[in-house]
């Protein structure tokens, strides 16, 4: 099976772990249990939306995600989530994200969204979980789209 992000574009091509850490220099989001993974492509002053619903940037379908949930913003240095509504139920390490109100995220933080957990790392922890996957035979492909999706095609 492959783990991916839906509603991202099929044209997928199969590649190295080297060709991997050249093509995603940005931060991930990132599941330890599932493998899950999506990189936060996201130039400076701009928004990176997450949700259930199709217009979304990062679409993840699952009950714990509402349809437009949160927002990730990168200025100056600084990633921030933005938490969309009271219902959405984002923390970050436990604690909750308040309503439209930045909450400011650093590498190796836990984002969770309802009971939806993932972790927030940098690309070069990210390349290193990918190389450590493959080594361990755990992942048996890895590929990536034009829209920082992530796919690791998993052994069975």
């Amino acid at each position: 099976m492959f783990l991916s992000v839906q509603g991202f574009a099929s044209e997928v091509s199969r590649m190295s772990v080297v060709e991997f850490c050249e093509l995603h220099p940005y931060p991930f989001l990132y599941n330890e249990t599932s493998h899950f993974a999506v990189e936060l492509e996201l130039e400076h002053d701009k928004v990176l939306t997450l949700g259930s619903g199709p217009l979304n940037d990062i679409v993840i379908q699952d009950a714990a995600i509402s349809t437009q949930h949160a927002w990730f913003t990168f200025a100056h240095g600084v990633w921030n989530i933005w938490d969309n509504a009271p219902t959405a139920d984002t923390t970050v390490n436990g604690m909750p994200v308040h309503p439209n109100r930045p909450h400011t995220i650093a590498f190796g933080d836990h984002i969770a969204f309802g009971s939806f957990d993932l972790l927030f790392i940098g690309a070069e922890a990210m390349h290193a979980i990918v190389a450590n996957l493959v080594e361990d035979g755990v992942v048996e492909k890895i590929a990536s789209s034009n829209r920082s999706t992530v796919r690791m095609k998993l052994l069975d």
